[in-house]
This record gives structure tokens, sequence and C-alpha cells, in this order.
């Protein structure tokens, strides 16, 4: 996170209360096809969006993939939008959120149901490799 200048909060890359709910290629370095940062689906909470991205035959994306999708498209996270990493969970519950706090960029975590609006996006992918 502080390579592209992100507050990490809590403890979100705890390995040990982290985990991915989507399988992704057991490497440091993979490509990601067909990437949203998350603009098109919006208002959504993430149980909703998991299931229409599931019917589009596309990935939510994880905590890494959405941090690189920041990483290409710095403009995702400006006042008006934030992204939910719905494909990864912390502590079985909390979804990691990429969005502004005072006007710094940071990763923090919510509740899988506490929050839609139009300033929410679920990014996702349709194949890593």
């Amino acid at each position: 996170c502080e390579l592209l200048g992100i507050q990490c909060r809590l403890s979100l890359l705890d390995l040990d209360k982290h985990r991915n709910l989507i399988v992704v290629p057991d490497r440091a370095l993979f490509w990601v096809c067909g990437a949203d940062d998350g603009r098109s689906m919006r208002n959504e909470e993430p149980d909703v969006a998991m299931a229409k991205l599931k019917e589009k035959n596309r990935h939510p994306a994880t905590t890494a993939i959405t941090l690189a999708i920041f990483r290409r498209a710095r403009n995702v996270s400006d006042h008006s939008f934030f992204v939910d990493a719905v494909g990864s969970l912390i502590d079985g519950f909390y979804v990691p959120t990429l969005m502004l706090d005072n006007g710094d960029t940071c990763l923090m975590k919510f509740g899988k149901t506490e929050k839609t609006s139009e300033r929410w996006g679920i990014p996702s992918f349709e194949r890593a490799m």
C-alpha cells in the first residue's frame, strides 16, 4: 500500500484475517484481462453484485487486484467514487474498500451490507492468467 501512496487501516492485509473468495493464480505476478474499475457496477450490495457478476461470467476483484486497478487508473478513487473489493473478506465479514478519507486515499473495511450508493462501485475482471 505504501508504494501506491495508500494508507492501510485496521490491519487489512493481515494474512490470518484476510482471504480471497475467488481463485486467482498462485504466484506473485499474473495478468488480469477485461478489468472494470467498478463504474459499471454501482449501488449494489456485495452479495447482489457477486450474483450479477457471475451471470455475466465476470469475477469480483480481490484486494490485490483492486489495488492494481488503482495503480493503473488513479482516478478511480476520487471524491465521488469508492470501490469495494468483494472478491476478498476480512474476518469473514468485512469487505476491503478503497476510498478517500480527509483527502488521503486509504484502504478500509466495511460490513458486507453496510452501504450501497452511486458513490460505491464493484471492480471486476473477465479472467486472470
